[in-house]
């Protein structure tokens, strides 16, 4: 079916980096609607043919490619290959025993289901799956053919060197202008390999791309080489996941160039974004954009790991031998990718985050943002201490005056919601809290007073004049 699919709606259409906001109204030949869906029920699911159909769903990405729905062929196999531990060699059918698709690089996938298969393996050595960025290794010989491809597209600046303190004004120096929107103002430099990543990046020996190797022992992820610079709002939106940047290929066309790929449907960003190329990356490494693309898939396997069946996975920490796969059960899975953040940071710790959010953009929207994903680890700590009742029942720790307060507060106040509450009524109010906030609902005053009291406050009448 995908072989008859030769009509407009299933060519990838490129376009032209964005223009520069001085240049505003655009000519009328770009206010065409792109050729993109953003449709959010337009998903592909990606399949491992050796587990039932109930719980073999490796990865569901968006599919914004076509109207109507479809994933460009390079970017959908670099995401199976890198979960599969850098596999290439593989394949997609559209049923669980067919033939392998014909399609290739530049082509798009449009079925609502593929599986994705490699040589010699079966029901009974079915292949294994890296279940984190963390357990991956990055393929410095051997990355995916379509990023091998752009080695020689990353023009060079021959910029100086910059050390970690300097980093944003290198950045902004070099590129002078959002990568992805050609705005000058309210950008901000934008780590690719993400701070948080230090120790992955040590034991993959990252550091081999820097442009300057005096960073290797201070600060060896604070290389111009591994940053580009962002307005502020994509930056946000990039450390959300919402999009990645990928070379894609239109078909028939020698050509790969770099763009902007959503993960998560936005009008907004799409109209604007979506399969446009970025503007001149100079110096920027691809093996950095590789390590971000990856980064940002890895966060699409929780549900694989976590559908309550055995998982064969293999990782740099979690194999008992390099190359070698291990069985896990449910429980296991779940706790590789929801276990329990560290109960107490030092001070230290705690300074080196709040410094983090300051240098990467200390604006409302990023505040926000981090203070977001600090109310998520809680309550993903909290479910999880309430599913296998060992963090639940440890005694609470009194707060101390050197640490973060808030973060102590709402620990404690979680945990002791949870011991005095053997019904799991704080969980359903925990569930309810997220769908809340992730879908972005308008809240009636009822739903509004709910979150009030969800989040710890108190219901007081006051009288009025």
């Amino acid at each position: 079916m995908d072989a008859s699919r030769n009509n407009q709606d299933h060519v990838i259409e490129i376009r032209p980096e964005a223009r520069d906001p001085a240049t505003f109204p655009p000519p009328p030949a770009a206010l065409q609607p792109p050729s993109i869906s953003m449709n959010p029920h337009h998903q592909i699911r990606f399949r491992h043919p050796h587990y039932p159909d109930s719980s073999n769903v490796l990865l569901t990405l968006f599919a914004p490619d076509s109207p109507a729905g479809g994933i460009e062929y390079g970017v959908a196999h670099a995401a199976c290959g890198v979960i599969s531990g850098n596999r290439w060699n593989g394949w997609f059918t559209t049923t669980i025993d067919g033939a392998a698709s014909p399609l290739t690089y530049g082509d798009i996938l449009c079925e609502r289901n593929y599986y994705f298969y490699l040589p010699e393996s079966s029901l009974k050595t079915t292949y294994a799956i890296v279940p984190t960025f963390k357990e991956w290794s990055f393929p410095h010989e051997n990355p995916h053919p379509c990023w091998q491809t752009n080695q020689n597209h990353i023009p060079s600046a021959q910029t100086r060197f910059a050390a970690p303190s300097s980093l944003s004004a290198a950045v902004f120096s070099r590129d002078q202008s959002c990568r992805m929107s050609g705005f000058e103002e309210g950008t901000q430099a934008a780590h690719l390999c993400p701070r948080s990543e230090e120790v992955w990046f040590q034991r993959n020996g990252m550091s081999r791309y820097n442009l300057n190797p005096l960073l290797v022992a201070t600060g060896p992820i604070e290389d111009t080489a591994n940053a580009l610079l962002l307005r502020q709002d994509l930056h946000t939106h990039f450390d959300a996941h919402k999009f990645i940047f990928a070379p894609k290929q239109r078909n028939g066309e020698e050509e790969i160039p770099i763009v902007t790929h959503l993960l998560i449907a936005s009008r907004e960003l799409g109209i604007l974004h979506h399969n446009v190329r970025l503007k001149p990356i100079l110096d920027v490494d691809i093996a950095f954009l590789f390590a971000r693309f990856a980064w940002s898939i890895f966060t699409l396997l929780a549900g694989f790991l976590k559908a309550g069946v055995e998982r064969t996975l293999i990782g740099i920490t979690i194999s008992t031998k390099p190359g070698c796969p291990r069985t896990f059960g449910a429980a296991d899975c779940r706790k590789l990718i929801s276990g329990p953040k560290s109960r107490s940071q030092s001070p230290t710790k705690i300074l080196r985050r709040r410094s983090d959010v300051e240098v990467e953009g200390d604006t409302d929207e990023s505040k926000q943002y981090h203070k977001r994903q600090k109310q998520d680890d809680l309550t993903e700590e909290i479910a999880y201490g309430a599913s296998y009742g060992t963090e639940a029942s440890e005694e609470i720790a009194t707060p101390k005056a050197t640490e973060d307060i808030d973060v102590l507060r709402d620990t404690w106040l979680g945990k002791e919601r949870l011991r005095s509450d053997p019904d799991k009524a704080w969980l359903e109010e925990v569930a309810w809290a997220r769908r809340i906030r992730n879908n972005d609902q308008v809240m009636n005053p009822a739903d509004a007073l709910r979150l009030y009291k969800f989040l710890g406050h108190e219901e007081r009448e006051c009288g009025l004049p």
